[in-house]
C-alpha cells in the first residue's frame, strides 16, 4: 500500500515536470523589436508626429505600451502609447508626440507582453530630432511586473509539490504507526 503512494507522488511530480517543460518551450519565444519609425538611432531633421515599433509576435493590448522620454527623463509623449489596433496582426505599438517636439535626443521605451508566450519583455531605443543632434544615453525605464501566467504556473507547481510531499509523508507516518501497533500486539 505504501508503494502505491510513492508511485502516486512520483506520477504527480512527473506530470508537473512535463507541464513545466511544455510551458518553458513556449516561453522561449519573446516579443522582440523588428523595426521602428523613427529607426533606431536615427536623427531626423523634422520632429515625428508619432513613434511606431513593430514586434515579432502579436502583443497583448492590456499589458503593452510605449512611452517617449527626453534627455532629462521627462515623459514627452501624449500619454497614449498602445497596441496599434489598426495593425491587423496587433504586432505594433504606437505613441503620438506633441507638436512641436524640440530638437534633442529621445528614448522610446516599452514593456510588452506577447500573446504567444505571455512573457513580458521590455526595451528601448534612441532617436534624435534636429540636424547635428548627438544622441545621448538611453533613459532607464521603470520596471514592469512579471507576467501573471508565470506566477500562476509557479504557484500551481509549488502547491502540487507540497501536496505530493504531504501525501507521501503522511502515508509514511501512518505506516510507521501501524507497524508500532502490530509490533506491540505481537
Amino acid at each position: 500500500m505504501l508503494h502505491l503512494f510513492y508511485l502516486l507522488a512520483l506520477l504527480i511530480l512527473l506530470v508537473v515536470l512535463l507541464l513545466q517543460a511544455a510551458f518553458v518551450g513556449r516561453v522561449s519565444a519573446h516579443a522582440l523589436l523588428v523595426k521602428s519609425e523613427p529607426a533606431i538611432e536615427e536623427v531626423l531633421d523634422d520632429p515625428p508626429e508619432q513613434v511606431v515599433a513593430w514586434f515579432s509576435e502579436e502583443l497583448d493590448s492590456g499589458f503593452s505600451t510605449m512611452r517617449v522620454f527626453d534627455e532629462e527623463g521627462r515623459q514627452v509623449d501624449n500619454g497614449d502609447g498602445r497596441v496599434d489596433l489598426n495593425d491587423l496582426e496587433h504586432k505594433s505599438l504606437i505613441v503620438t508626440l506633441p507638436a512641436p517636439l524640440p530638437a534633442g535626443s529621445y528614448t522610446a521605451g516599452w514593456p510588452v507582453v506577447g500573446t504567444e508566450d505571455g512573457d513580458p519583455t521590455e526595451g528601448e531605443f534612441l532617436f534624435g530630432v534636429g540636424a547635428g543632434t548627438v544622441l545621448g544615453q538611453a533613459v532607464s525605464q521603470p520596471e514592469t511586473s512579471s507576467s501573471p501566467s508565470i506566477w500562476l504556473l509557479a504557484g500551481v507547481t509549488a502547491a502540487l509539490l507540497a501536496g505530493a510531499l504531504v501525501v507521501v509523508l503522511g502515508r509514511r507516518r501512518r505506516a510507521a504507526q501501524l507497524e508500532k501497533q502490530l509490533a506491540s500486539q505481537s
